[in-house]
């Protein structure tokens, strides 16, 4: 055999040794009623994280603030992009925006520690009509959309695969949510506003009736 083409074939196992070894497993932990601990390797560039608003909620890794370059929320309402950091163009420590999911980025790949705060998760978890970004939490782990849709229709849904792929996932084809998916985010197109549940949602009394 050709003496290129066998380093060639050394180098690319020794890179995919190397990969192997050093890729982190995600991790995120319920630590609290309200709190997650999260540990997730991150890419330079964008990334799609859960609640992580802010470099404030770094606890460890190799990753710091000095690393976070930009962070949007992606706003339902207006459905338009706001800066969370630097210089915040939006007002992200309300309820329903801890549970979406933010674009980071950062100029150098590792592992990021956070805490992620969310009161409840689908008590809070409003869709709007139009695209939604949704941050994924143990809650969701070996479900199904159908088992979290609450009175929702969902008109599709995509996953964002990181490096080296850097691409939308179509997930409307009823897998299950794994926990390698977890501190991640989706993204969920809704037909008009809903809120997500595992269990039935209870609608409104019916309206009082036009008494004479």
């Amino acid at each position: 055999m050709n003496k290129k083409v066998i380093l060639l074939m050394s180098l690319m196992l020794l890179v995919g040794i190397v990969g192997f070894v050093t890729a982190e497993p995600i991790t995120m932990t319920k630590i609290s009623d309200r709190d997650y601990q999260v540990s997730i390797p991150v890419y330079q560039g964008w990334n799609l994280l859960s609640g992580f608003a802010t470099p404030d909620f770094i606890t460890g890794g190799d990753i710091t603030a000095i690393n976070i370059k930009a962070i949007y929320a992606f706003d339902s309402k207006t459905k338009k992009y706001a800066r969370t950091y630097p210089r915040a163009e939006i007002k992200w420590d309300d309820g329903e925006l801890l549970t979406r999911a933010f674009w980071v980025y950062v100029d150098k790949s590792g592992t990021i520690e956070y805490k992620y705060r969310n009161d409840d998760i689908f008590d809070r978890n409003i869709l709007h009509i139009g695209w939604n970004f949704v941050a994924i939490t143990p809650e969701f782990y070996g479900k199904k959309l159908d088992d979290i849709k609450g009175n929702c229709n969902m008109e599709r849904a995509y996953f964002w695969d990181v490096a080296p792929a850097n691409q939308w996932v179509d997930f409307y084809q009823d897998p299950d949510f794994e926990s390698s998916m977890g501190g991640t985010g989706l993204v969920i197109k809704a037909s008009g506003e809903c809120k997500l549940s595992t269990g039935s949602i209870i609608e409104t009394p019916p309206a009082i009736p036009n008494l004479p």
